[in-house]
């Protein structure tokens, strides 16, 4: 979930610049103005949402729900040809898609036993950073042949992150406790 989230994350990442400069002849004045609205709106994101959902909820669950909310906007994103949807789609994608590693952390930490904790989280650091290595070269080179490419991958690795985390959070949600013996429900 890790690699995928950070492949799809990159990959967009890299694009996204490019994408507005190319298709949309805006400037990069526009782009940094954009980054940063898109920073901004990740630190309310992160600081809101997230710890709503790390504190409150099941994380397990959550992020189940958060990445399919990324995969559906950047499906959004891969149909819109108008500037100002397609920026809006990327800045929410952007934000929620940054949501996701407190979550995916959180999964992590969560799942370190004692001593393996140090290990669990340096695997995790470890796949990130692969995601976003894969992420950044699938960008480059799909870019290449089509400039929504990029977007249609990360799409995809959003929506197979998805299906991984509800296959692990099946795979972990614990079993409802049996009924003591000789207690009838009424």
């Amino acid at each position: 979930v890790c690699t995928l989230h950070a492949m799809g994350q990159t990959a967009f990442d890299q694009s996204f610049n490019y994408y507005l400069k190319d298709q949309f002849n805006l400037s990069s004045g526009y782009n940094g103005v954009l980054k940063a609205l898109m920073g901004l709106i990740t630190l309310l994101a992160n600081s809101t949402l997230c710890m709503y959902l790390i504190r409150r909820t099941d994380v397990n669950r959550s992020v189940i729900g958060v990445l399919s909310v990324c995969a559906v906007t950047m499906l959004a994103v891969i149909f819109q040809q108008s500037m100002i949807p397609f920026v809006v789609l990327n800045v929410i994608f952007y934000a929620l898609a940054a949501s996701v590693v407190p979550l995916i952390q959180s999964i992590a930490a969560d799942s370190a036993k004692g001593k393996d904790s140090n290990l669990v989280m340096g695997f995790f650091n470890a796949m990130k950073s692969l995601g976003g290595i894969l992420g950044a070269m699938v960008a480059g080179s799909f870019y290449a042949m089509n400039p929504i490419y990029p977007f249609v991958f990360s799409f995809a690795a959003m929506l197979l992150a998805t299906f991984c985390a509800a296959s692990y959070y099946r795979k972990t949600r614990k079993a409802p406790a049996p009924e003591p013996a000789g207690v009838q429900g009424g």
